[in-house]
């Protein structure tokens, strides 16, 4: 069996390099130190408990067609912005029964399966840091990470379970029948913790303990929430680190209060980790941003949901990306003199820069 994973940055490499002890692995990649440097002395992945070096092939785009196999799976972890771009260059070298698999962040399924159909579609919700730290070495410290794939429509098949079986020699790996909810809590997170990261510079850790980044989180999470339940979706309470009512009770509220003090106490926990949003403002590249929040926005319009924190959110992160607003805590309007609890939208609007 041959697996590409194409865009080896930091997920990949994490998903890729404890794969390729086990498996064929074809790494696929843009960046041409970061080929040369596999090919020449092999990836290295610092992991929390061991630091892997794989000596994996590894491939430019453009030298794809040098590579005589036929992908049995695809793990897909370019970045949104790349998706169908990417997968037009490689869908020639599909076979029938090959699998793409989204390790993505964002919702990328539609789009996935408008270039290569449905059929060889796998839905997929991966939780874990990781990071590139120079061409051929990315680090995933964190001993939390997991994997769940699942079919489009949520059916039981031979396909799902074989494939979480060997997936699962990299990362823990379940399936679902539920891999939209998934992906939606996943979306939810990223909505919470990515952009805030980078418009103020905190990791995940450090927005659940400031106050008001707490509150502008909670805030992209209320939004966020209310249009994926308009779209008929299931949640899961465990990702997102609180019950879903907990999340939509009014900000100030006994139970509001209740789930930002064990959403605090939840990631306050974590370690400090950038969030590749974050990862990305500081290398000068585009963010996802239109991708996370922006989909979001996009979606609540369509189910007439409200989601102006997020539309604003949108909108300075790409202020930050062109440089006309500088990264910083003081992008939240400053610290509060007390933590006066949860704010509302109205108050964390009225706190935020206006969108240039």
């Amino acid at each position: 069996m041959t697996i590409w994973v194409v865009g080896a940055g930091a997920i990949g490499c994490m998903v890729g390099a404890r794969l390729a002890q086990y498996e064929d692995v074809v790494l696929v990649d843009g960046w041409k130190e970061h080929v040369d440097a596999i090919n020449a002395d092999g990836l290295r992945v610092d992991y929390h408990d061991e630091t892997v070096t794989v000596r994996s092939r590894a491939v430019e785009f453009d030298a794809l067609d040098a590579v005589e196999e036929t992908p049995d799976i695809v793990l897909l972890s370019v970045k949104s912005t790349d998706t169908e771009g990417v997968l037009r260059k490689i869908v020639h070298r599909l076979g029938p029964e090959s699998a793409v698999v989204s390790v993505q962040n964002g919702m990328n399924e539609e789009a996935i399966a408008g270039v290569v159909g449905a059929e060889r579609t796998i839905g997929a919700m991966v939780t874990g840091d990781s990071a590139i730290i120079a061409p051929g070495h990315a680090a995933a410290r964190m001993a939390k990470r997991r994997l769940v794939i699942g079919e489009l429509d949520g059916r039981d098949t031979p396909r799902i379970r074989a494939l979480a079986e060997r997936l699962s020699q990299s990362l823990p790996t379940t399936w679902t029948d539920n891999i939209m909810g998934q992906l939606w809590t996943k979306l939810v997170r990223n909505c919470m913790f990515n952009a805030l990261g980078a418009l103020t510079g905190l990791e995940a850790n450090r927005i659940a303990g400031h106050p008001v980044a707490r509150s502008v989180a909670f805030a992209l999470a209320r939004e966020a929430i209310r249009v994926a339940l308009a779209e008929g979706m299931t949640l899961d309470p465990v990702l997102l680190g609180s019950d879903v009512a907990g999340f939509l009770a009014e900000p100030g509220s006994e139970a509001a209060e209740r789930a930002a003090q064990e959403f605090e106490r939840l990631f306050t926990a974590l370690p400090s980790v950038k969030s590749s949003m974050l990862q990305d403002v500081l290398r000068g590249r585009r963010t996802e941003v239109d991708h996370l929040n922006g989909f979001v926005v996009a979606k609540g319009r369509t189910s007439a949901v409200s989601t102006a924190v997020n539309e604003r959110v949108v909108a300075l992160v790409h202020q930050v990306e062109n440089g006309s607003l500088e990264r910083g805590v003081d992008v939240l309007g400053g610290p509060l003199v007390e933590d006066e609890g949860l704010l509302g939208e109205r108050a964390i609007l009225d706190r935020l820069p206006a969108a240039g």
